[in-house]
C-alpha cells in the first residue's frame, strides 16, 4: 500500500499518540477525537523507544500491521481445520481470506483492524478448542483472549454477552466450571472495558464517545433501520461475492444440527453469534436520517454501506462459507445462499441505491472490500484535506434514481455483478466436482479466487492513494518549521484554541500538530498575546481580527490555520523586513 504518512487524525494519530504514553516516552498533550480502545496502542508502544521521529515510527507501525496481518494466517488456518479440510487446504483458505480486500487495503493504517482480526481468530480457535475438551485452562485461555479483544476495540464489547451466555450453554451441566468461567469472562471483561473508558477520559481533551450513539438509534424508524442494514449487507456480500451469507447458512445448519441430534452446543454457535452480532451493531451505530439524507453539503456515501466496523468479525461467516465450498457443498446450502444474496442484492438495488447519496465523500478504510468499484462513481472525490470545503464542487443530486448499467447511479449494478457471475461459476464447480473432477476443480476455483482477490486489492489502490494525498503528508506549516528551525534553531510553538476555521477542523489539526511538533514543545493558549512563543499556529484572520503586530509565515498554511511570527525573534523581524 501506499501509507507514508497518517491520513487519520483521529484513528491513527489517536493511537501512535496512545502508545507514546505508553512507552513512558511523554504525551503531554490532549487528544481530540472520540477516543479509541489501546490494545493497538499498547503492541505499538516499543516502537517509540526505537525512534522520536514521528514519520519513521509511523512506517514501523505499518510494517508492525502487516506482519500482525501474517501472522493471522497461522491461526486462521487453525480455525479452518474445525471445518474438517486438511491443512493445505485451511492454508489455501485462510490465505484467500487473508488477501481480500476488506483486509488488505487496511495494511495502508496504522489503526487496529489488523491486531482487531488476530485477536478475533484466536479468540474463536479457543472457544473451539474448550468446546473439543473441556478444562479450566482452556477456559482461563477464552477468558484472557476476550478480555484482550475487547481491549483492542470498544465495539468488541459484543463478544462479552455472546461468550458469556455460549459459555452457560456449554458448561450448563458442569456447574462449578460454569460458574467459574462466567464469573472469571464476565470479571475481566467488564473490568477490561470500564478500564479502556477510564484511560480515554484521562488522555482525550473531551469525553469518551465512541459507540454513544447506538442506543439512540434503536429508535430511528423501521425504514431507516432496514435501508442500513440491507445497504451493509450488500456490502458485505459484494466484498465477499456473496460468501459471507453462505457462511451464514452454513453455520446455522451447524448448528441447529448439533442441537438436534446431542441437545449440544458447539462453537458453531460463537462463531454465528459473533459474526451476525458485530454485524447488527454496525447496523445500529450507523442507522440513522442525518448520515443516510444529508440535507447540506456534498454528504457521505459510506453510512449507507459502512463496512469496517463488521469486517472484521464477518471474517468468521467467510470461513465457514469458503471451508464449505472447498470440502464439497451440498446442494441446499447453495441453494438458500444464492437465494438470500440475490434478494438481499434486488432490494438494495431497487430499494436503497435509488435515494442513496451515491455522488457523497467516500472514505476508503470505511468501506475496503468495495474500492475496486471506485471508477463507477458518478464524481471524483473531494482533494482538499481535512474538513475544510471541496475544491471540486460540481457534482449533481437526486431524490430518485434507478441505477442501470450506464447512468450516473450505476456503481451499485456494477458492484453487484461480480457477485452474481461468481455464484454461477460456484454452481458450475459444485457441478464439476459432482461428475467426479474434484482436485482439478478444487485448483482452478482457488486460483481464480486468489486472482480475484489480487485483482481486487489492486484496482483498491487508486482511491487509497487519492486518500493519502488528500489527508496525508506532512502539513505544510510543519514543513515551514522544519525549514525554519534548520535556520534559526528549535523554537516553541502555540496553538490558538480559540481558533475554529470550519466546523472539525479544531480536533483535526490539534491532533495532527501535536503528532508531527511533539518533540518542540506545543503549547496550547487561548490568549495567544500572552504567549512567549515565538511561533503561533492560528486563523488566516488573526491578524485582521486581533490588530496584532505579526507578521504571516509565507506558504505556511494548513486545514485553514496560518503560521505566524509573533514580535519578538529574529524570524518576526526577517519576516517584517
Amino acid at each position: 500500500m501506499s501509507a507514508k504518512t497518517p491520513s487519520f487524525p483521529f484513528d491513527e494519530i489517536t493511537l501512535l499518540q496512545y502508545a507514546k504514553y505508553f512507552s513512558g516516552t511523554g504525551m503531554h498533550l490532549p487528544l481530540a477525537g472520540s477516543g479509541y480502545f489501546p490494545g493497538w496502542a499498547i503492541i505499538m508502544a516499543p516502537l517509540w523507544w526505537i525512534t522520536s521521529d514521528p514519520q519513521t515510527m509511523y512506517h514501523l507501525a505499518i510494517a508492525l500491521g502487516v506482519v500482525v496481518g501474517v501472522v493471522t494466517v497461522w491461526p486462521l488456518t487453525l480455525l479452518v481445520e474445525r471445518f474438517s479440510l486438511d491443512r493445505a487446504k485451511s492454508a489455501a483458505v485462510a490465505g484467500i481470506i487473508m488477501c481480500m480486500p476488506s483486509r488488505t487495503v487496511q495494511a495502508g493504517y496504522a489503526m487496529s483492524e489488523k491486531f482487531l482480526c488476530l485477536m478475533i481468530v484466536c479468540t474463536a480457535l479457543a472457544a473451539y478448542r474448550l468446546a473439543e475438551g473441556v478444562s479450566l485452562r482452556r477456559a482461563v485461555q477464552l477468558s484472557l483472549l476476550t478480555s484482550t479483544l475487547i481491549l483492542t476495540h470498544a465495539r468488541a464489547i459484543v463478544v462479552l454477552p455472546i461468550t458469556i451466555v455460549w459459555l452457560v450453554l456449554l458448561l450448563r451441566k458442569q456447574g462449578r466450571l460454569a460458574l467459574l468461567s462466567v464469573s472469571m469472562t464476565a470479571g475481566l471483561g467488564t473490568l477490561t472495558f470500564v478500564g479502556s473508558i477510564l484511560l480515554n477520559q484521562h488522555l482525550l481533551e473531551f469525553q469518551f464517545t465512541q459507540g454513544y450513539s447506538i442506543a439512540g438509534n434503536v429508535f430511528s424508524g423501521a425504514s431507516i433501520i432496514l435501508r442500513t442494514f440491507l445497504g451493509q449487507a450488500w456490502y458485505q456480500i459484494v466484498a465477499s461475492l456473496g460468501i459471507v451469507v453462505l457462511g451464514v447458512v452454513v453455520l446455522t445448519q451447524k448448528v441447529s444440527r448439533d442441537w438436534k441430534s446431542s441437545k449440544r452446543v458447539d462453537a458453531h454457535l460463537w462463531m454465528l453469534a459473533v459474526g451476525v452480532g458485530a454485524f447488527s451493531f454496525s447496523v445500529l451505530a450507523w442507522a440513522n436520517s442525518a448520515g443516510l439524507f444529508t440535507t447540506s453539503g456534498r454528504g457521505r456515501l459510506d453510512p449507507a454501506i459502512y463496512g469496517r466496523y463488521s469486517d472484521p468479525f464477518t471474517m468468521l461467516l467467510i470461513v465457514a462459507g469458503l471451508a464449505s465450498i472447498m470440502k464439497g457443498l451440498h446442494e441446499l446450502s447453495f441453494v438458500w445462499a444464492a437465494f438470500i444474496n440475490l434478494i438481499i442484492i434486488g432490494a438494495t438495488v431497487l430499494w436503497v441505491a435509488p435515494r442513496a447519496l451515491t455522488w457523497g465523500i467516500v472514505t476508503p478504510a470505511h468501506v475496503p472490500g468495495i474500492l475496486s468499484w471506485g471508477s463507477s462513481l458518478p464524481y471524483p472525490q473531494s482533494m482538499s484535506p481535512g474538513w475544510l470545503p471541496s475544491v471540486y464542487q460540481h457534482y449533481d443530486t437526486w431524490n430518485w434514481l434507478m441505477p442501470t448499467w450506464t447512468n450516473l447511479n450505476r456503481f451499485w449494478l456494477h458492484a453487484s455483478a461480480p457477485t452474481v457471475a461468481f455464484l454461477m461459476m460456484t454452481a458450475l464447480y459444485m457441478l464439476v466436482r459432482h461428475n467426479g473432477v474434484k482436485s482439478s476443480a478444487a485448483f482452478i476455483f482457488s486460483a481464480a479466487l486468489v486472482a480475484a482477490c489480487i485483482l481486487g486489492s489492486l484496482t483498491s489502490l487508486p482511491m487509497v492513494r487519492n486518500f493519502q494525498l488528500k489527508d496525508g503528508g506532512k502539513p505544510n506549516i510543519v514543513q515551514s518549521i522544519d525549514t525554519i528551525e534548520d535556520r534559526y534553531g528549535t523554537m516553541k510553538v502555540a496553538f490558538d484554541i480559540s481558533c475554529t476555521p470550519h466546523q472539525g477542523s479544531q480536533g483535526w489539526a490539534l491532533n495532527a500538530f501535536s503528532f508531527w511538533l511533539q518533540s518542540r514543545g506545543l503549547e496550547l493558549t487561548e490568549h495567544p498575546e500572552e504567549s512567549k512563543a515565538p511561533l503561533l499556529i492560528s486563523c488566516t484572520d488573526y491578524k485582521a481580527k486581533t490588530g496584532s503586530d505579526v507578521e504571516a509565515i509565507s506558504g505556511a498554511n494548513t486545514f485553514g490555520y496560518q503560521l505566524w511570527a509573533l514580535p519578538g525573534s529574529s524570524l518576526y523581524a526577517h519576516e517584517k523586513a
